[in-house]
């Protein structure tokens, strides 16, 4: 429970530090988002390798790996308090109140923002369906695993291998994605990603070999690294300076309802351990529906915002026009 409630808000403050020290160039700013991936990825694959040493040790319990775990929260909380500086702006901070620890009216105010933006609620939709699909799966995937003929500690090495070519695709992907395919048709890609990831979980897994997993993993490793990087991203980009952490904290938020959907029906309903045949995949193929749904949203989202983007600048006056694209290219220093 508490680690549900730390994720999402690590994620929002984090993207939205992003944007205060960058700014608004996007291709910059998706490379910082992807560099941070390529960091966390780098600790996964240390940690999926001790778990997969611990595994196989098959320990009576595992405390001390868990203290070893708390002590490295412990020493996250210390960096902060110690070397992290303030990036949001003097001019829009406030005083403590407490109506800030009211996450309703905080998410309201969001959401007032968002209804305004026919993308970001788009972009809304997709965290939801993306959210629902990915968690739905990695919630039953070793169960899953296991029932197709691994055993519990060889449904870690699918991710090892993920992790290891992650970290290897991560600077092509910062020098050449970003600048050539952009934020935009990226996370149509991430999606793309996931769909084909699913489809060697699910049929080819089932039908033609259990090497399926070690295909699918590496791919719905990128598929994660894009997918976070971009969309964070991407609502960083429509939301003004002062909003970026109550922008990506609701459309964090809608995608957690996708979670609140997505576990009971996959739980209950999707997987069934005692399955033959194609019905064993279930799970994997639900999700493949869905990373597929989210790809022509995706899609469509790349038009709509190209569309609105387009109306607003014919609209405003050429020297605005040429006052802001110039404000958004500014880069502060790192």
């Amino acid at each position: 429970c508490f680690v549900g409630i730390c994720f999402q808000p690590t994620h929002s403050v984090i993207a939205s530090t992003v944007a205060d020290v960058v700014g608004y160039d996007d291709v910059q700013k998706g490379r910082a988002m992807m560099f941070l991936q390529a960091v966390g990825n780098a600790a996964n694959l240390a940690i999926t390798i001790g778990m997969y040493w611990l595994l196989r040790l098959h320990l009576s319990n595992y405390f001390f790996a868990w203290l070893v775990l708390g002590l490295f929260a412990c020493c996250i909380i210390a960096v902060l308090f110690a070397f992290m500086p303030e990036t949001l702006p003097s001019s829009a901070r406030t005083t403590f109140s407490f109506s800030l620890l009211d996450p309703l009216h905080g998410h309201l105010q969001a959401l007032a923002i968002i209804v305004k933006d026919e993308v970001l609620i788009l972009h809304s939709i997709r965290e939801f369906v993306f959210y629902m699909h990915f968690l739905g799966f990695v919630c039953c995937k070793t169960s899953y695993l296991t029932s197709v003929g691994f055993r519990l500690e060889e449904t870690l090495l699918p991710e090892i291998l993920s992790h290891v070519l992650v970290l290897l695709c991560a600077t092509p992907s910062m020098k050449f994605l970003l600048p050539y395919v952009g934020i935009w048709q990226g996370s149509v890609l991430a999606s793309l990603l996931f769909v084909t990831s699913y489809a060697f979980f699910g049929p080819f897994t089932v039908l033609v070999s259990l090497l399926g997993p070690y295909f699918a993993s590496p791919l719905m490793g990128l598929g994660i690294f894009l997918t976070f990087s971009l969309h964070q991203s991407i609502a960083s980009q429509r939301a003004g300076p002062g909003d970026q952490a109550k922008v990506q904290a609701t459309t964090a938020a809608i995608g957690t309802l996708g979670v609140v959907v997505g576990l009971p029906l996959y739980r209950r309903y999707l997987f069934n351990a005692t399955a033959q045949g194609l019905a064993k995949a279930t799970v994997p193929m639900m999700s493949m529906l869905l990373a597929l749904l989210n790809s022509v949203l995706s899609e469509f989202i790349a038009w709509r915002a190209k569309v609105a983007d387009g109306i607003v600048a014919e609209e405003m006056p050429k020297e605005l026009v040429d006052e802001t694209a110039t404000e958004m290219l500014a880069v502060k220093p790192l």
